[in-house]
């Protein structure tokens, strides 16, 4: 195995892409249409979260998804919803929040010192 082979392996598996239409949450774990970085779409697929935790951001070509194709099967592809970069809240160094996906005045943050 070359670092070569590795690599194509790891690019196979792992991607980028965005959410093309509104969350589907008529099944028992959300799902969504999914752009892929290279132009592929693909119908219902898996959105993932931490457990206990959730959101439903607005869908567009500015909602990030990170793309995992388990055992480097795409029929078998989920989604990590990550949100818009715009919407993104810049913290200060040591500080954690939790923000609202589509609207980064909206949070709960926690801090040393404060």
């Amino acid at each position: 195995m070359n670092w070569d082979d590795d690599t194509r392996r790891v690019n196979t598996v792992i991607g980028r892409g965005f959410m093309s239409a509104k969350i589907n949450t008529d099944w028992k774990m959300p799902r969504a249409k999914v752009t892929t970085a290279n132009g592929q779409t693909v119908e219902n697929v898996d959105l993932i979260t931490f457990a206990g935790f959730g959101s439903n951001p607005t869908h567009g070509n500015k909602t990030e998804v990170l793309t995992l194709d388990p055992n480097g099967d795409p029929s078998q592809r989920v989604a990590i919803p990550i949100g818009d970069r715009k919407n993104f809240r810049k913290g200060k160094p040591g500080e954690a929040w939790l923000q609202s996906p589509d609207d980064k005045e909206q949070y709960i943050y926690a801090s040393r010192g404060r």
